[in-house]
Protein backbone atom coordinates (compact mmCIF):
# COMPACT_ATOMS: atom_id res chain seq x y z
CA UNK A 1 0.00 0.00 0.00
CA UNK A 2 1.40 3.50 -0.72
CA UNK A 3 2.06 5.95 1.49
CA UNK A 4 1.56 9.54 1.10
CA UNK A 5 3.41 12.28 2.96
CA UNK A 6 1.42 14.90 4.11
CA UNK A 7 1.75 17.80 6.53
CA UNK A 8 -0.07 17.46 9.60
CA UNK A 9 -2.67 20.94 10.39
CA UNK A 10 -4.99 22.06 12.33
CA UNK A 11 -8.42 20.61 10.82
CA UNK A 12 -10.80 22.62 12.57
CA UNK A 13 -11.88 26.31 10.78
CA UNK A 14 -11.86 29.26 12.75
CA UNK A 15 -14.56 31.69 13.15
CA UNK A 16 -11.61 34.55 12.27
CA UNK A 17 -11.12 32.73 8.94
CA UNK A 18 -15.15 32.32 8.23
CA UNK A 19 -15.49 35.33 8.57
CA UNK A 20 -12.70 36.13 5.82
CA UNK A 21 -13.90 34.04 3.45
CA UNK A 22 -17.82 35.15 4.27
CA UNK A 23 -16.80 38.57 3.57
CA UNK A 24 -14.94 37.67 0.23
CA UNK A 25 -17.49 35.29 -1.31
CA UNK A 26 -18.70 37.58 -3.75
CA UNK A 27 -22.82 35.82 -4.28
CA UNK A 28 -25.32 34.90 -1.61
CA UNK A 29 -25.49 31.51 -2.59
CA UNK A 30 -21.97 30.85 -2.01
CA UNK A 31 -22.00 32.56 1.37
CA UNK A 32 -24.70 29.81 2.16
CA UNK A 33 -22.81 26.96 0.63
CA UNK A 34 -19.90 27.74 2.80
CA UNK A 35 -22.05 28.09 5.91
CA UNK A 36 -24.05 24.92 5.49
CA UNK A 37 -20.47 22.21 4.62
CA UNK A 38 -19.28 24.90 7.76
CA UNK A 39 -22.13 23.20 10.03
CA UNK A 40 -22.78 20.37 8.78
CA UNK A 41 -19.64 18.61 7.68
CA UNK A 42 -21.63 17.36 4.79
CA UNK A 43 -20.19 16.95 1.01
CA UNK A 44 -20.89 19.04 -1.66
CA UNK A 45 -22.82 16.39 -3.51
CA UNK A 46 -25.20 15.76 -0.74
CA UNK A 47 -26.02 19.78 -0.05
CA UNK A 48 -26.35 20.40 -3.80
CA UNK A 49 -29.08 17.76 -4.23
CA UNK A 50 -31.15 19.48 -1.09
CA UNK A 51 -34.55 20.25 -1.85
CA UNK A 52 -35.95 23.44 0.32
CA UNK A 53 -38.55 20.82 1.64
CA UNK A 54 -35.36 19.18 3.02
CA UNK A 55 -34.98 22.02 5.15
CA UNK A 56 -37.43 21.37 8.81
CA UNK A 57 -37.39 24.71 10.53
CA UNK A 58 -39.02 24.01 14.39
CA UNK A 59 -39.10 27.87 15.48
CA UNK A 60 -40.58 26.29 19.49
CA UNK A 61 -37.44 23.69 20.00
CA UNK A 62 -35.03 26.68 18.17
CA UNK A 63 -33.61 24.06 15.66
CA UNK A 64 -33.47 23.62 11.98
CA UNK A 65 -33.57 19.69 10.59
CA UNK A 66 -31.53 19.15 7.74
CA UNK A 67 -32.46 16.23 5.92
CA UNK A 68 -29.92 14.98 3.32
CA UNK A 69 -30.87 12.15 0.76
CA UNK A 70 -27.95 10.22 -0.89
CA UNK A 71 -28.25 7.69 -4.13
CA UNK A 72 -26.12 4.98 -3.90
CA UNK A 73 -25.34 1.55 -5.27
CA UNK A 74 -25.24 -1.55 -3.72
CA UNK A 75 -22.42 -4.08 -4.79
CA UNK A 76 -24.97 -6.04 -7.01
CA UNK A 77 -25.59 -2.44 -8.55
CA UNK A 78 -29.50 -1.73 -7.37
CA UNK A 79 -29.94 1.51 -6.47
CA UNK A 80 -31.33 2.39 -2.98
CA UNK A 81 -31.70 5.97 -0.98
CA UNK A 82 -29.62 6.91 1.80
CA UNK A 83 -31.42 9.27 4.37
CA UNK A 84 -29.81 11.24 7.15
CA UNK A 85 -31.10 14.07 9.28
CA UNK A 86 -28.88 16.97 10.73
CA UNK A 87 -29.74 18.78 13.53
CA UNK A 88 -28.91 22.65 13.33
CA UNK A 89 -29.68 25.13 16.63
CA UNK A 90 -31.15 28.33 15.16
CA UNK A 91 -29.12 30.11 17.62
CA UNK A 92 -26.39 29.63 15.42
CA UNK A 93 -25.11 33.30 14.18
CA UNK A 94 -23.76 31.65 10.98
CA UNK A 95 -26.90 29.78 10.42
CA UNK A 96 -29.08 32.98 9.98
CA UNK A 97 -27.57 33.20 6.55
CA UNK A 98 -28.29 30.08 5.17
CA UNK A 99 -31.83 30.85 6.56
CA UNK A 100 -32.54 33.85 4.92
CA UNK A 101 -31.12 32.14 1.77
CA UNK A 102 -33.29 29.29 2.19
CA UNK A 103 -36.18 31.21 2.42
CA UNK A 104 -35.52 33.00 -0.58
CA UNK A 105 -35.22 29.92 -2.31
CA UNK A 106 -38.36 28.33 -1.36
CA UNK A 107 -40.27 31.69 -2.09
CA UNK A 108 -38.66 31.56 -5.78
CA UNK A 109 -38.93 28.26 -6.41
CA UNK A 110 -41.13 26.33 -4.27
CA UNK A 111 -40.44 23.09 -1.71
CA UNK A 112 -39.58 20.88 -4.63
CA UNK A 113 -36.67 23.20 -6.53
CA UNK A 114 -33.23 23.03 -5.30
CA UNK A 115 -31.72 25.16 -2.71
CA UNK A 116 -28.25 25.44 -4.74
CA UNK A 117 -27.97 26.27 -8.16
CA UNK A 118 -24.56 26.09 -8.98
CA UNK A 119 -22.87 22.97 -10.11
CA UNK A 120 -20.75 20.74 -8.13
CA UNK A 121 -17.53 22.21 -10.09
CA UNK A 122 -18.91 25.62 -9.98
CA UNK A 123 -18.91 25.06 -6.13
CA UNK A 124 -15.30 24.10 -5.98
CA UNK A 125 -14.27 27.12 -8.35
CA UNK A 126 -15.94 29.71 -6.02
CA UNK A 127 -14.58 28.17 -3.17
CA UNK A 128 -11.17 28.60 -4.48
CA UNK A 129 -11.55 31.87 -5.44
CA UNK A 130 -11.85 32.80 -2.10
CA UNK A 131 -9.42 30.60 -0.73
CA UNK A 132 -6.64 28.98 -2.61
CA UNK A 133 -5.77 26.64 0.07
CA UNK A 134 -8.90 25.67 0.91
CA UNK A 135 -11.04 22.94 -0.75
CA UNK A 136 -15.08 22.73 0.42
CA UNK A 137 -13.52 18.89 1.65
CA UNK A 138 -12.22 20.75 4.68
CA UNK A 139 -15.25 21.39 6.41
CA UNK A 140 -15.79 17.80 6.60
CA UNK A 141 -12.27 17.64 7.99
CA UNK A 142 -13.15 20.48 10.29
CA UNK A 143 -16.58 19.48 11.17
CA UNK A 144 -15.33 15.76 12.26
CA UNK A 145 -12.68 16.97 14.59
CA UNK A 146 -15.02 19.49 16.10
CA UNK A 147 -17.35 16.82 17.32
CA UNK A 148 -14.70 14.75 17.92
CA UNK A 149 -13.12 17.47 20.10
CA UNK A 150 -16.71 18.46 21.97
CA UNK A 151 -16.98 14.47 23.14
CA UNK A 152 -18.90 12.51 20.34
CA UNK A 153 -17.56 9.15 19.85
CA UNK A 154 -16.53 7.72 16.66
CA UNK A 155 -19.97 5.73 16.44
CA UNK A 156 -21.90 9.11 16.34
CA UNK A 157 -19.76 11.07 14.02
CA UNK A 158 -19.94 8.46 11.55
CA UNK A 159 -23.57 8.33 11.81
CA UNK A 160 -24.00 11.81 11.63
CA UNK A 161 -21.27 11.90 8.38
CA UNK A 162 -23.06 9.21 7.20
CA UNK A 163 -19.87 6.76 7.06
CA UNK A 164 -20.70 3.01 7.27
CA UNK A 165 -16.99 2.07 8.80
CA UNK A 166 -16.03 4.18 11.59
CA UNK A 167 -12.31 3.13 11.12
CA UNK A 168 -12.92 5.73 7.78
CA UNK A 169 -13.26 8.94 9.79
CA UNK A 170 -9.63 7.91 11.01
CA UNK A 171 -7.93 10.49 9.07
CA UNK A 172 -10.62 13.04 9.83
CA UNK A 173 -10.01 13.02 13.41
CA UNK A 174 -5.92 13.71 14.92
CA UNK A 175 -5.87 12.25 18.54
CA UNK A 176 -9.11 13.54 20.78
CA UNK A 177 -10.72 12.03 23.56
CA UNK A 178 -13.50 10.41 21.97
CA UNK A 179 -16.07 9.76 24.97
CA UNK A 180 -19.56 9.27 24.56
CA UNK A 181 -21.62 12.54 25.24
CA UNK A 182 -24.92 13.13 24.26
CA UNK A 183 -25.09 14.31 20.80
CA UNK A 184 -27.35 17.68 21.27
CA UNK A 185 -25.23 19.24 23.36
CA UNK A 186 -21.83 17.98 22.21
CA UNK A 187 -23.01 19.89 18.80
CA UNK A 188 -23.68 22.85 20.97
CA UNK A 189 -20.12 23.29 22.28
CA UNK A 190 -18.70 22.08 18.50
CA UNK A 191 -20.14 24.80 16.45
Amino acid sequence: MPTYKYERWDKRIKHTELDAWLERAKYFETKALIIALYLTGARVSELLGMKCKDVLVDYRRKIAILTIVVLKQRKNGSPYRETRALEIDLDQPYFQHFLKFWEYRNDRVGEEGKIFTCKRCASYYYIKRIEHDISPHAFRHSACQKMADAGLNVFQISRYTGHKKPSMLEHYIQSSSLSATPIREALKRAF
